[in-house]
């Protein structure tokens, strides 16, 4: 177990139906970070769960996350919690993915469909509603209020109260649809197990070995949120980077990536052996050395503070902006 040194008061976040426990500590580490000095040690709060968590958001200071038998919001500043078993008319076991929109309304996908919580209220969809499958394999967040699910049958645009299907038909160069993510002008990349589509807006653009990439399977896909580089995770353990023009590809870097993640200056690759970094030139995965005391990542995000957050074996690990003077 890694031990911490507290240099601030614990302070307890207490989910008790999960026999959760929850901390702010800072921790002081022999070597910092590579290519930052910190003027103070890295702080970071865990909100603790039994069992993995495998996806989270955050809306208003509120956590929502979900391990694999339940979902739960945490007030971030108190003890209360809720729990919540079904989601309108679906349940919420298997849930794989969870996003907010501009509208402040907190998706979830799962193994039964895609719920969306607005207010006190579940609204819940499925392939009765237009949804190509109903088990969704990812989420991410399109221009204004669209939002757009992943499945094993293709993928869709929620826009305008309705879905819209898009499958090998419209462009895709695979229905299995395996990882999302949305660049800083709108652009949908869709990860699938022959390459990756990219969508404009109105037409699909299809990234694969043909033009630059290592393999087909896409495993994981992050774009960094300054430069709209493109990384993605391929095949069993390569790594590529899209930088608009071409494909550079990383080989046997790390098996089993879940996540990657880009807080403005390195790049976080999530997995069931807990982080690698990539700084530019090195690959760190020492925890030691990148100050993230987890074994195991699921998902990860950066919010608009720069705070860097992370679905773990244990809970939900938020590290201060490292970057923060």
């Amino acid at each position: 177990m890694l031990k911490l040194k507290v240099t601030m008061n614990a302070k307890r976040l207490v989910p008790a139906a999960v026999m959760a426990v929850g901390f702010i500590a800072s921790a002081g580490y022999a070597r910092q970070p590579d290519s930052v000095s910190f003027e103070r040690p890295n702080e970071y709060k865990i909100i603790a769960s039994n069992s993995p968590v495998r996806a989270f958001a955050v809306l208003n200071n509120v956590l929502w996350y979900a391990t694999e038998e339940i979902l739960i919001s945490q007030p971030l500043n108190t003890r209360n919690h809720q729990q919540f078993p079904r989601m309108g008319n679906i349940g919420s076991t298997g849930i794989t993915s969870m996003m907010t929109d501009a509208a402040g309304r907190v998706w979830i996908g799962g193994a039964e469909g895609v719920a969306m919580r607005a207010g006190n209220n579940f609204t819940s969809y499925t392939t009765e509603n237009g949804l190509p499958d109903n088990s969704i394999t990812a989420l991410t967040r399109g221009s204004g209020n669209e939002v757009w699910a992943g499945t094993k049958q293709g993928a869709a645009r929620f826009r305008d109260g309705n879905w819209t299907a898009f499958t090998t038909e419209q462009g895709l160069p695979s229905n299995n649809v395996t990882a999302m993510a949305t660049d800083s002008r709108g652009r949908i990349y869709i990860g699938t197990d022959r390459g990756i589509a990219v969508f404009d807006g109105t037409k699909f653009d299809v990234h694969n070995m043909r033009n630059g990439m290592s393999w087909n399977q896409v495993r994981a896909i992050g774009i960094e949120p300054n430069t709209d580089v493109v990384w993605a995770a391929v095949g069993d353990r390569d790594i590529n980077r899209y930088d608009g023009r071409e494909w550079r590809q990383f080989m046997e870097i790390q098996a089993g990536i879940t996540s990657i993640m880009n807080d403005t200056r390195r790049t976080y690759f999530g997995s069931a052996d807990g982080i690698l970094r990539f700084n530019g030139e090195e690959w760190v995965s020492d925890r030691n050395r990148h100050g993230i005391p987890v074994e195991q990542v699921f998902s990860m995000y950066r919010d608009s503070k720069g705070d860097l957050w992370f679905a773990m074996e244990k809970g939900v690990l938020c590290l201060s902006n490292p970057y923060r003077r």
